[in-house]
C-alpha cells in the first residue's frame, strides 16, 4: 500500500512539473499527451479578432462542441459584454447531441450574417451548405507543438437555411 501511494505521489508530481514547465514534457516525449489542451486561447483570439472586423454579425457559430466550450471560456469577457455577438453551435444532426447544442443552437433568427468556424474542416462543407451565401473563407492555424497544429476554417455565412437532417449520426464521430 505504501509503495502504491508513493508511486501515485511521484506520478502526480511529475504531471505537475509537465503542466508548469511544458518544455519538460516535450523533452521527455510527453507533449503529445497535452495537445488537446493547447491552442484554444490562441484560436479564440483569432476568431474574436475576425468577428470584431466583420460588420453586422448576428452570431458566431462553430461546428464542434470542444471549440464551442473553448470560445465560451476563453472569450467569456468579450462574449459576455452587453450587445456582444452571441456564440452558437451549428447542429449536424436533427436533434441536439450535447449540452452546447441543447442550450445554444444556431437558429434561423440568428443566422442572418454569421461568422462560421469549422474546426479542422470537420463537416465544413455541410455547414457551409446550410447558408444561402458563403464568403470570406480563411484558414487559420495554431501551433500545438513542433509537429502539430490546430486548423480551423472561418467564413461568413449569410441567410442560414438549414437543410433537412437525418436522425442519428450521419458519420462516425
Amino acid at each position: 500500500m505504501a509503495a502504491a501511494v508513493i508511486l501515485q505521489g511521484l506520478l502526480a508530481a511529475l504531471f505537475l512539473v509537465w503542466v508548469a514547465l511544458p518544455p519538460t514534457a516535450e523533452a521527455m516525449g510527453m507533449s503529445n499527451s497535452f495537445k488537446r489542451a493547447k491552442g484554444w486561447s490562441e484560436l479564440t483570439d483569432i476568431v474574436l479578432k475576425r468577428a470584431a472586423a466583420e460588420p453586422g454579425l448576428t452570431a458566431i457559430a462553430v461546428n464542434n462542441r470542444f471549440l464551442y466550450n473553448a470560445l465560451a471560456y476563453y472569450g467569456r469577457d468579450a462574449l459576455g459584454t452587453p450587445g456582444a455577438v452571441p456564440l452558437r453551435i451549428w447542429l449536424l444532426e436533427e436533434s441536439p447531441q450535447n449540452q452546447a447544442e441543447t442550450t445554444a443552437p444556431l437558429t434561423r433568427s440568428l443566422g442572418g450574417r454569421v461568422l462560421a468556424v469549422a474546426l479542422e474542416q470537420t463537416y465544413r462543407d455541410r455547414m457551409a451548405a446550410d447558408f444561402t451565401k458563403v464568403s470570406g473563407r480563411e484558414i487559420v492555424s495554431v501551433r500545438l507543438d513542433e509537429k502539430r497544429r490546430r486548423r480551423a476554417e472561418l467564413f461568413i455565412g449569410e441567410a442560414f437555411a438549414p437543410r433537412a437532417r437525418v436522425s442519428g449520426p450521419a458519420t462516425p464521430r
